[in-house]
């Protein structure tokens, strides 16, 4: 038995605290549609627009499109001049993704279930560089004939600036049946580590049927802006989750990949262990692959570096904790999806936004690109009695 959780100690005004904000957070994102919602029949039903403001409704929608090519970097100071401008641009971006969206839902007619597309914009910071970067997001939901699968979807697309040079767009997921799942995520407070502290979550995650998913196709970044017309959805390739999750547990959990071919060891056999790590790493925190044993704080070797991260009742209830490292300190925190809401303080003390539905809400699950750690930063979402596990590591002093 491990030591008696903190949960239970929480002041009763601090927990009704916690839910009032909760509460709040959930009114503003409401408050948020409706407003939107308003700006667009505002727009539409307004026969004529104040003389000095410039109707882009006037302008067809190829000229637009082109405008924005030269203009994409300032893409949400244009979206902000007004009302107008919003829906229109919008609505611009929206028929220019027709092709591509009808294009994957023929394609994957009998996986998914395509229900929507949107836009999304964020700042993107990548050495010392700054820009903006701008992703058409697909909504889907995957069909039952898709449980016990693991599915990677493809597409390639080529850039304006560079048409000469052919890229991809992979994204892979597990499916499930409908029910309970264990999410993680890891935030590494290490101080070597760097002052971002977000958090992440599982490469592959797990999503079950009637649950929605969104694919990020991204249109503009630092490296420039993509080429629509070459954007072509290839064939899903459909595995079997059972066989794979088998082989990874016969694969060595941390083998060790050489640069160089051993003398006794085929190239094959190297590149073989090189992929089962990348596929184990994919679906399981990377610090689960060089621990071999977690200890109960009781008898972890240094208990001055032992704590219980108990701050977020009462929507996660934890569960369990233990310990394991030597140089640095990792803790995994078991914590059960106890009621509906917004988790307070998710942000600040994980580095990620997390959010609990009912048992018979949907959910939304980011799949990222293969090969990504972190994507779009997008919420976590958890339905009651889900898992929820939090790995923290922490060392250097920080």
């Amino acid at each position: 038995m491990g030591p008696a959780l903190s949960s239970q100690a929480d002041p009763p005004e601090v927990l009704a605290s916690r839910v009032e904000r909760s509460h709040a957070a959930k009114q503003k994102q409401r408050h948020q549609r409706q407003v939107l919602k308003a700006m667009v029949k505002r727009v539409l039903e307004s026969p004529t627009l104040s003389p000095c403001a410039l109707d882009l409704r006037v302008l067809p929608p190829p000229v637009i499109l082109l405008l924005l090519k030269f203009c994409m970097a300032d893409l949400r100071a244009l979206l902000g001049v007004s009302a107008t401008w919003n829906v229109k641009l919008i609505e611009t971006m929206d028929q220019a993704f027709t092709r591509i969206e009808s294009s994957f839902a023929l394609v994957h007619s009998n996986l998914f279930f395509f229900k929507t597309g949107y836009i999304s914009t964020s700042a993107i910071r990548v050495s010392d560089r700054t820009g903006l970067r701008v992703d058409r997001v697909l909504v889907a939901e995957p069909l039952p004939v898709l449980v016990g699968h693991t599915v990677k979807l493809r597409c390639n697309y080529r850039f304006l600036q560079r048409p000469g040079n052919l890229y991809k767009f992979e994204f892979k997921f597990d499916c499930i049946k409908a029910g309970k799942r264990t999410v993680w995520v890891h935030r590494d407070e290490c101080k070597y580590s760097g002052s971002d502290l977000r958090a992440y979550s599982s490469q592959i995650p797990t999503a079950g049927t009637g649950d929605s998913l969104e694919f990020a196709i991204n249109w503009y970044n630092l490296q420039g802006l993509v080429d629509l017309s070459s954007i072509e959805w290839q064939p899903a390739q459909i595995s079997d989750t059972a066989q794979i999750l088998s082989t990874l547990q016969l694969a060595p959990k941390y083998p060790e990949i050489s640069s160089r071919p051993q003398a006794d060891t085929s190239e094959d056999e190297q590149t073989i262990k090189k992929r089962m790590y990348l596929y184990n790493v994919a679906r399981n925190c990377e610090v689960e692959l060089s621990t071999t044993e977690w200890y109960d704080p009781r008898y972890f070797l240094r208990p001055k570096d032992t704590y219980i991260y108990d701050k977020f009742m009462p929507f996660l209830r934890l569960t369990n904790v233990e310990f394991a490292g030597v140089d640095n300190t990792v803790s995994r925190n078991s914590y059960s999806a106890n009621a509906v809401g917004v988790v307070i303080d998710a942000e600040r003390l994980i580095g990620m936004r997390v959010e609990i539905k009912g048992s018979r809400e949907e959910i939304v699950n980011e799949v990222k690109r293969v090969g990504l750690v972190f994507d779009r930063h997008t919420a976590v979402q958890l339905r009651l009695g889900d898992t929820f596990v939090l790995y923290i590591s922490r060392g250097g002093d920080r």
